[in-house]
């Protein structure tokens, strides 16, 4: 359930960098604040959120009918879908030199080319959005009218920057020296590297990546599935913009004129969301698709087996099947 209470912590959770200083800035105790992300009745995925474009990636949506046996670099999440139509959502990164390969392998339907990516953004105004609501009764509508546009890239990273970030993206508040030895622990080829030469890393090469930290409900629930939406209209980009302030989204994926919003959500939610959709007069052409409880496929990837010279590359690895992943 996602009150105010909940949106507070999230807010402040945003920019904090470890437990302790969210439970300053929220005045909860340490201790619960601990048990309100991961105790044993949370939910929560949590995030530590970058720019992709920046290293030169971009987060993309693919609709399918098919997915190959081995999914293609770097697929993160595979939904199989059903409603109208049968069909697969596969979400992943890809590079420029990655992009037409992945898009050979997947033979889409739709594409979503994401210029813009956010996880579930707190948000007092929408804590209650439910039956009856109207976006252009949201205050901040005409700041999501500026057409999407994609950040500029900086460098790709080197492999001591993609250890750090692949341990670090689903776990905001783990060190940035234990994400790197957990990399090490899971690839001996990693080098030892001195906390001179670590701080180097996270003050020059990773923390300018940096958008803040994310969390979303996620509920391993038979009466609560994951569902889907793709957008299509000029202005898909504002529905969905809003969207991803709605409790209940997992995360929306951006590009000209189309967008995909993913999201588990109760009754008055979605009528804000259909609300929302309607009343900016974006259309769904798959109308509403539904991802069965725990058919979700998510994937991990050494992705800094994937960098050589400044450059991604294809080195052949496989990914490996985990419950979580970085988006």
């Amino acid at each position: 359930m996602v009150d105010e209470a909940t949106v507070e912590l999230f807010t402040a959770f945003r920019f904090a960098r470890s437990l302790e200083s969210l439970s300053r800035l929220t005045g909860i105790r340490r201790d619960k604040v601990k048990k309100l992300l991961y105790g044993d009745t949370a939910k929560w995925r949590l995030r530590w959120s970058i720019s992709f474009h920046k290293i030169g990636l971009k987060v993309i949506g693919v609709f399918t009918e098919k997915v190959p046996a081995e999914p293609p670099p770097f697929v993160l999440k595979i939904f199989p879908l059903e409603g109208l139509s049968k069909l697969y959502l596969v979400v992943g990164l890809a590079s420029n030199n990655f992009l037409e390969g992945f898009l050979n392998t997947l033979k889409p339907l739709y594409i979503v080319k994401g210029l813009e990516f956010s996880f579930w953004v707190p948000d007092k105004l929408l804590v209650k959005a439910g039956y009856g609501f109207k976006p252009q009764d949201y205050p901040g509508i005409m700041d999501f009218m500026e057409l999407p546009e994609e950040e500029p890239f900086l460098r790709v990273p080197d492999r001591v920057d993609l250890a750090i970030l692949a341990h670090k993206m689903n776990s905001p508040f783990k060190r940035f020296k234990t994400a790197y030895e957990d990399a090490r622990r899971e690839d001996p080829s990693l080098k030892p590297i001195s906390p001179q030469a670590l701080t180097l890393h996270i003050q020059r090469h990773i923390l300018p990546l940096w958008t803040g930290n994310y969390g979303y409900p996620y509920f391993p629930d038979p009466e609560k599935p994951i569902e889907v939406f793709y957008l299509e209209g000029w202005r898909s980009h504002v529905a969905s913009r809003l969207a991803a302030r709605i409790p209940g989204t997992h995360f929306v994926i951006i590009d000209n004129n189309r967008a995909i919003i993913v999201g588990q959500y109760s009754g008055p939610r979605k009528v804000a969301l259909l609300a929302t959709i309607g009343g900016v007069r974006a259309s769904l052409p798959l109308s509403e698709l539904v991802c069965p409880p725990g058919k979700e496929e998510t994937y991990m990837w050494c992705f800094w087996r994937f960098v050589s010279s400044k450059k991604y590359m294809q080195p052949g690895e496989k990914p490996t099947r985990i419950e979580d992943t970085i988006i």
